[in-house]
């Protein structure tokens, strides 16, 4: 199956948007200072081998 440019952009936005969401709502409910203020954590989305698809462009970076 080809995907053509835009597609794949729209897709890779998507992976994005689901863990930033994920993000913002760990932050929302965190009671440590470190999670709620810091953004000390990370969220990331991975496949069946475990290998990482996306990781949350407002916390600290993936491994």
């Amino acid at each position: 199956m080809q995907l053509d440019p835009v597609t794949i952009q729209i897709l890779w936005n998507r992976l994005i948007t689901i863990v930033d969401e994920a993000a913002t709502g760990l932050m929302r409910t965190a009671y440590t200072p470190s999670v709620k203020e810091y953004h000390d954590f990370c969220c990331a989305l991975f496949d069946v081998n475990a290998q990482m698809l996306s990781h949350s462009t407002v916390t600290t970076a993936g491994f």
